[in-house]
């Protein structure tokens, strides 16, 4: 997703090391935290942007920062989608395990 942002940005975080939507949203938002960022922008696929931005608001709440979600064209494959639908259900114990989640 990172080649899919062509956005402005005053940095673009890439968590390699994420198992999971979560940890990846935390990284980012970590950051945007200790940057003074007043907007954090998650690029991701269409059908995966709705989970990713409301773990970031999640994470955010009460923060001031605005969340903004960016997606490339696309509905995907209907398995993703479906996947994406069931995964939706362990958002809130994916937080809870996430330090101020």
């Amino acid at each position: 997703m990172a080649d899919a942002w062509a956005g402005a940005a005053r940095e673009v975080v890439v968590d390699e090391d994420a198992r999971s939507t979560v940890e990846n949203v935390a990284t980012g938002v970590r950051v945007a935290l200790q940057s003074g960022a007043s907007e954090l922008v998650v690029v991701t696929s269409r059908w995966h942007a709705p989970r990713a931005g409301a773990a970031a608001r999640w994470l955010l709440r009460g923060s001031g920062v605005r969340v903004v979600r960016a997606s490339p064209a696309g509905q995907g494959p209907l398995r993703l989608r479906l996947r994406e639908a069931a995964l939706w259900l362990l958002l809130p114990m994916q937080l809870a395990r996430i330090p101020g989640g």
